[in-house]
Parts: structure tokens; sequence; C-alpha cells
């Protein structure tokens, strides 16, 4: 890799000593390019989705049955970004001692195998549906889920995202 080519690389959030494929909850943030409001309006506190809200809403759903590993609790889509708990049980897809030296980033059955398979179905649904402009932002957030304090305190933010969203560091008029 060139020096120009590592500059440009944005650096990772992900937790350095941390295994993204160790069963655990995962608190998650996946948000649209430019903060594009592809999903859907806030009208009095409550999400109105879009269709492309609402193909988003039925992968999400979709995904334990597409990764039996994988479980979802509490979840919530705003007009330009997803919130969600992913729980990662064991029994995932582990990486051969091959996919390790050729994928070193991206482990298979790892959060962010997760996460990738879910938006890169998202976009070529959106994107046979018409809607040729639509983008994920590069990345996702995350957060591990530590106790059952922060599982409770996170199922409120989730929760009460909708009812708050002008102040919701998201919203495209957000100071």
């Amino acid at each position: 890799m060139t020096n120009t080519q590592h500059q440009r690389r944005k650096s990772s959030t992900r937790l350095p000593s941390w295994n993204y494929a160790t069963p655990g909850w995962y608190f998650i943030t996946i948000c649209t390019e430019g903060k594009t409001p592809f999903f859907g309006e806030i009208i009095d506190g409550s999400v109105r989705l879009t269709a492309i809200g609402e193909i988003v809403d039925e992968e999400w759903r979709r995904l334990p049955s597409i990764r039996p590993h994988v479980g979802i609790d509490d979840w919530v889509i705003l007009p330009n970004h997803v919130h969600g708990i992913i729980v990662l049980q064991s029994g995932g897809k582990r990486a051969s001692r091959r996919d390790a030296t050729t994928t070193p980033r991206l482990k298979a059955g790892s959060l962010g195998a997760v996460i990738n398979h879910f938006k890169s179905n998202c976009t070529k649904r959106i994107r046979s549906a018409g809607e040729g402009d639509f983008a994920w932002q590069r990345g996702y957030f995350d957060h591990i889920i530590r106790n059952k304090e922060d599982l409770v305190r996170i199922r409120s933010y989730i929760r009460d995202n909708p009812r708050k969203w002008t102040l919701d560091p998201y919203h495209t008029n957000h100071p």
C-alpha cells in the first residue's frame, strides 16, 4: 500500500483488542451517505417509513433467518440511519486459516460480515427498485454491550429516539 492510499483510508472505530466474531450483544448504528433521509420521516414522534425504509426493515428482520447465529433485539429505523442491537451467538461460521490470511480485516461470522451482508442486500434491493442514488455511509458505529444496565440504557435510547429526533446528532438540522 502506498502512502497516498494509506492516508486516504479512515482509521477504524473498532476496539483493537476485541474479536468481533465473539458471541455477545452489540449496539450498532448504520447511516446513509450524507445523512440523506431515504428511510422515512418522523411525524408526531413516530417513524413513517418510505418504500426504501420498508426494504431496510424487512432485511433487518431477515437477519436471523439468513444467519442462524445472529439474533436481533430492539431496533429503530430513522430517516437517515438505523440503530439496532445484534446478538452474535456461538455457532457462527468460523474463518479458516486460509480466510484469515487472505482477508485479515473481516472474519466470516463476525459483526462486520453481518453488517456488510445486511448493507449489501439492502442496497441491491433498493437499487433494483429504481433508487440508483441510494448509498450507505462507509462502515458503521458499534458499542459492545457489557452488562444488563448498559442493555437497558441502550434499549431505552432506541425506543425514545423517534420522539427525540430533533435532538439526534444524525438529524439533518442538528447543530
